[in-house]
């Protein structure tokens, strides 16, 4: 049984580091192409399995018979997705998204094509693979797909007494009534500011959050660097800070993808039990790590999200007071992540510079293959030195040897036991966490880490009414 399946986009990602954005008429110097999998439905049960253990998160979706189809599915088991709702659409091609970002400004501009996933239709939701994917996962997180595809799946997962997360990306500026309509049945709406305006009007998040939550759901509101906010169908507000990166010594390296990190650990902790305004704080943090990463699917595992969150508050960049709804409008930290669309951000602009395969345009096909994938983000935490520093003085380096070598002793034992009582906080969160996500499978990604295990499911070669035009 799995926790959570992610309806949606999986598409290949092509991202292109450009000097300026280029005029009708007018060319510009592109920086270095980038190339990853992405699609905002493969990305949540990615970042689910990563925090809930393998075959946890599951994806509904569709591919093209072709080239970058296998190189998707390949990406998800080698996850461990659980992919017997994604579809193989003969005579279609697969989905690509291209993404311009500015490197002197951060801005990014999105064109996605959705290709395959487009051939999916209300009769698709009967077929037996989708059906038993739904049956078995607590969550049904319903983003990016056809109009009719949509209404049938959310329809087929409330009749189960299935916990429904409708986000509906672009599909709220192209079918504001059909999202209106939907919003009213499900469990939470989640929203970034672009999508909660074209559904609830210009004006203060807090407001517009509130208003929607009045027609029935709990609304989720992302906000970049300001963090997040949950609107209860009471009325009630959850105001969620972002982390301040800056605190941290990282930078945001890219902010594509940040979106879905923040969806998939908020349905990953939803249904592993957690309550609202934990499952909002966690996915919050997971979105500003993500933006420390500069692959698109770089969402963290259990332990690198505590690692992360250990780090943040020993920094003093993790503000865990609910501060009022207002003090979101008044200015923004550094750090934390936006949505995709035209944003100004630090994002992926400000990628490593260091040389690389992925800055001369070769295909990385998983994030193991890219340099600096590792347990911490790009610009690791340089906690020990600073405490170091703050304790010795700036004069440490002229005193006699002897003092020298007696405050080196000092230091190093002062280190010795802070890094004991670190590890102390950290394994009793630990235990609190994994208690809490038992529900949900073994946590902490610790089948995830012996990388993948079970033979994958295979995808259906579909031959559905609809699958060809």
């Amino acid at each position: 049984m799995t926790s959570v399946a992610a309806a949606g986009a999986s598409n290949w990602d092509t991202l292109i580091l450009s000097r300026g954005f280029p005029r009708p008429g007018m060319g510009v110097r592109a920086v270095s192409v980038l190339e990853f999998p992405g699609g905002k439905a493969a990305n949540v049960a990615t970042a689910v399995t990563r925090i809930l253990g393998r075959e946890e998160g599951a994806v509904i979706s569709a591919v093209g018979e072709d080239e970058l189809g296998r190189r998707l599915l390949r990406g998800l088991q080698n996850e461990g997705v659980d992919v017997r709702g994604l579809f193989v659409i003969e005579g279609e091609p697969s989905g690509r998204a291209f993404v311009v970002v500015d490197e002197g400004t951060g801005e990014n501009m999105i064109i996605s094509f959705h290709g395959a996933l487009t051939m999916l239709g209300r009769d698709h939701v009967d077929l037996a693979d989708v059906r038993d994917t739904v049956a078995s996962s607590k969550v049904i997180v319903v983003m990016d797909v056809p109009v009719g595809f949509m209404e049938g799946l959310v329809d087929l997962a409330l009749g189960e007494g299935k916990t429904v997360v409708l986000a509906p990306g672009i599909k709220a500026s192209e079918s504001p009534e059909l999202i209106k309509s939907l919003m009213r049945r499900v469990d939470y709406l989640v929203l970034n500011e672009w999508e909660l305006a074209e559904l609830a009007g210009p004006g203060d998040p807090d407001r517009g959050a509130v208003a929607l939550s009045r027609e029935g759901p709990k609304v989720v509101v992302t906000l970049g660097s300001r963090g997040s906010l949950l609107a209860g169908s009471g009325g009630e507000l959850i105001v969620q800070p972002s982390v301040d990166l800056g605190r941290m010594g990282l930078k945001v390296v890219n902010s594509v993808g940040c979106g879905d990190a923040f969806i998939g650990v908020f349905a990953a902790l939803k249904a592993a039990g957690s309550g609202d305004a934990e499952a909002l704080r966690r996915a919050t943090i997971a979105g500003a790590y993500k933006a420390t990463r500069l692959e698109v699917r770089g969402s963290p595992t259990l332990e690198q999200l505590l690692r992360f969150e250990e780090a943040a508050r020993e920094a003093g960049a993790l503000d865990e007071r609910r501060g009022s709804a207002q003090a979101l409008h008044q200015g923004s930290d550094p750090g934390g992540f936006h949505e995709p669309r035209v944003q100004q951000d630090q994002a992926g602009a400000r990628a490593e510079r260091d040389p690389g395969p992925e800055r001369r345009g070769e295909v990385l096909d998983t994030p193991r293959d890219i340099p600096g994938h590792g347990p911490e983000p790009h610009g690791e935490v340089p906690q020990a030195q600073r405490a170091r520093e703050a304790r010795e003085g700036p004069g440490q380096g002229h005193a006699p040897p002897r003092q020298q070598r007696e405050g080196r002793q000092e230091a190093a034992a002062q280190e010795e036991r802070r890094d004991k009582a670190v590890q102390g906080r950290e394994v009793e969160r630990r235990v609190l966490v994994r208690d809490r996500l038992s529900q949900g499978g073994q946590a902490g990604g610790g089948r995830h880490a012996e990388g993948p295990g079970a033979e994958p499911r295979q995808p259906p070669h579909n031959n559905a009414p609809g699958a060809h035009r």
